[in-house]
């Protein structure tokens, strides 16, 4: 299926720390360097919006939608 078909990957770890899940350093690099191989990278900064909103109903507030050009915009990294 190499490059033949489109995988989209989330997770909130970065590179650096999916040693941990792996175990293997080898392994984990050879695994992201094939991951990674003609891929776009997009990486989301800021605060997580579910996680707010989560904190805004736990103390009883009312929960607003994010305006506009809030947190989470994207950045693109090669």
């Amino acid at each position: 299926m190499y490059e033949r078909v489109s995988i989209i990957v989330t997770t909130n770890l970065r590179f650096k720390e999916w040693n941990t899940i792996f175990g293997d350093e080898r392994m984990t690099a050879a695994f992201l360097d094939r991951l990674t191989h003609k891929s776009h990278i997009l990486e989301f900064l800021g605060d997580s919006y579910r996680f707010r909103q989560r904190l805004l109903q736990a103390n009883g507030a009312d929960v607003l939608e994010e305006p506009p050009g809030g947190a989470g915009q994207p950045s693109i990294a090669s």
